[in-house]
């Protein structure tokens, strides 16, 4: 989908650009401005240098070329192809350092460098594809099965290409059947189709960072989006004119398209669209750019006994029958494979300490989603544990379709019925979540906020215990807890010797702890750091501390997200919405009820 003409660059700079290209490495985008013929040798034609907002950098950045096509940079060199000769020039000095003629070419179009330093420069006219490695030009694949390649891009040990298709009149480059994007192989130039059907007179070629091809097509004035796996493709901007060499930047989603016929240079932000369907009962399958998927989950409805705590969670599969690996579903060893691939939505108390818990979850890393419930248990226990693998409820919770991209997830016992809700969102992930829903990820994530100061605010807390509870935080070096004892200097990780009590050190110095009595607390916390939560069970932070002993109880009485920090290494955090945990306070997991205190945080910067 197209948001925007982010900026347009229409002036005597600008003269018949035929392509661009974006060099990430110098963060600059080259025009070839053929000024005139396209096949006339006239010395006319030159380089210009813009950056990525449209600001002219360079007008006449190199001058004297014929007429320049399609680029690309190698090694502090940028390769450009100009009729029958490709023309080598240092990107630093911008000085011309080799021509190189290519014997028989007439019209050669777009260039493409392998890894290994080979260049490949296609020529439209006598569908072929030449191949220059240290200095000597060869043929690399030559016939009509070549489409009349224009477009050229190299991934994954494949040279793509964007056919013209096949031309019946060489002055005017009409075709009688329009072109396909493929790719070649670079060892075997074995050819593989990637459009369903012919798609155009087909010019630029680049691939989006989710994979997809974006593609312009001349004579029709389109962009199109084609997805390499299935095929599929979309029109992305229509209506333009003489829409040549495109270039991309990812990162930016910036399309840039030159106008030959218009002289003019503009850049469209591009946002890949997204979809979420279903493909069985209990597989749904993400669309478009899945890097930007997010997901919202809700709980609309639960009748759950006192007894269960069920809790939920995501995982992604290989394809719509649910392979892990080539595994599926009824094969030994997927409930491991689908747990190792999990993140947790949250666990679902009986009572109402948290209404309508939610849940936005991104970094999906796959485009087919399954779901999961622990029926009385976590993940990071069955994981630990895989005799309790008999917990895991899997392809036991069906989908229902509410409305376009929202579905409902539903799981029902003779002790449980869950409703669940989810789609996709454009809200952004409240401050702290990055983590939480991976194992042991039941951290507030304050990493990318580097030098912030952070207010937290603590709205909720809410307490069933007969204890006086504590709860507070403390500062991690890593997702897998380890701490700085904050006296001795000593780095300690869950379960070795030491770590309790440097874990309450460490917060004592942070000052975020409280009981379940405090209401409207507030604190501030330094951006850059992971906090992980703590629950001292009938005790203070202070008492805990003051009589602490290693071989004690009062070690006995603190517990943490982390199950080698627990000394009956059990877990005692639950995750309940964003940002939002439940405790255990007994030993063993006591009642297993974790709602001893139930707090909520809030993060400001």
């Amino acid at each position: 989908m197209i948001n925007s003409n982010f900026w347009t660059i229409a002036n005597e700079s600008i003269i018949n650009p035929e392509s661009v290209y974006y060099h990430p490495e110098t963060n600059e985008i080259f025009v070839a401005n053929v000024v005139g013929n396209e096949v006339t040798k006239d010395g006319q034609g030159w380089l210009s240098k813009i950056s990525p907002s449209g600001k002219i950098l360079k007008d006449k950045w190199v001058e004297g070329l014929n007429a320049p096509h399609g680029m690309r940079a190698f090694q502090g060199k940028l390769w450009v192809a100009d009729i029958d000769e490709l023309v080598v020039i240092d990107l630093r000095s911008a000085q011309i350092i080799e021509k190189i003629s290519i014997p028989e070419s007439i019209y050669l179009n777009d260039v493409a460098i392998a890894e290994d330093g080979r260049v490949f420069v296609s020529d439209t006219i006598t569908n072929r594809i030449y191949q220059v490695k240290d200095g000597q030009v060869t043929i690399f694949a030559e016939g009509k099965h070549l489409e009349s390649p224009n477009g050229l891009l190299i991934k994954d040990n494949h040279l793509f290409v964007a056919g013209w298709g096949n031309i019946t009149d060489t002055a005017t480059f009409a075709t009688d059947v329009p072109g396909n994007i493929f790719k070649l192989d670079l060892t075997s130039e074995e050819k593989q189709v990637i459009t369903q059907s012919p798609l155009g007179n087909l010019d630029g070629l680049e691939q989006d960072l989710e994979g997809n091809f974006i593609v312009s097509d001349y004579i029709a004035g389109e962009l199109f989006v084609v997805n390499p796996t299935d095929k599929t493709s979309y029109s992305l901007i229509s209506g333009l004119e003489g829409t040549a060499d495109i270039g991309l930047i990812p990162d930016q989603d910036l399309v840039i398209v030159p106008s030959l016929s218009q002289s003019t240079v503009t850049a469209y932000q591009y946002t890949p669209t997204l979809s979420l369907t279903q493909q069985n009962p209990y597989i749904l399958q993400l669309g478009g750019d899945i890097n930007r998927a997010k997901l919202q989950f809700q709980l609309s409805s639960k009748d759950v006994e006192t007894t269960n705590i069920h809790e939920l969670g995501i995982f992604v599969v290989d394809d719509s029958e649910g392979r892990i690996n080539g595994v599926l579903p009824s094969q030994d060893g997927y409930v491991q494979a689908a747990l190792n691939r999990s993140k947790t939505i949250f666990s679902v108390l009986p009572d109402n300490f948290i209404l309508n818990p939610s849940r936005i979850i991104d970094n999906i890393q796959g485009k087919f989603l399954s779901f999961y419930l622990i029926e009385n248990g976590t993940t990071d226990e069955v994981l630990a544990n895989p005799d309790a693998y008999s917990k895991v409820h899997l392809n036991k919770l069906p989908i229902t379709t509410i409305e376009n991209n929202q579905f409902q997830i539903n799981f029902e016992d003779s002790k449980s019925d869950l409703a669940l809700t989810l789609g996709l969102t454009k809200q952004t992930l409240p401050i702290g979540t990055q983590v939480q829903g991976q194992p042991e990820g039941e951290l507030a994530d304050l990493r990318n906020l580097v030098g912030q100061q952070v207010q937290v605010d603590v709205p909720v807390i809410e307490s069933e215990a007969a204890y006086k509870n504590t709860v507070g935080f403390y500062q991690v070096e890593n997702e897998q807890g380890k701490v700085i004892d904050p006296i001795t200097g000593e780095a300690l990780n869950p379960g070795e010797v030491g770590y309790t009590q440097a874990a309450l050190r460490n917060s004592q110095q942070l000052g975020i702890s409280f009981t379940h009595q405090e209401k409207n607390i507030k604190n501030v916390l330094q951006g850059g750091h992971l906090y992980a939560p703590f629950l001292i069970a009938n005790n203070t932070l202070e008492q805990t501390l003051a009589s602490f002993d290693s071989s004690s109880d009062e070690q006995k009485s603190v517990y943490f997200a982390y199950l080698e920090a627990n000394w009956d290494k059990v877990d005692h955090v639950r995750l309940l919405s964003d940002n939002t945990w439940g405790f255990e306070d007994l030993a063993h997991g006591g009642d297993q009820d974790f709602n001893d205190l139930v707090i909520q945080l809030s993060f400001t910067v």
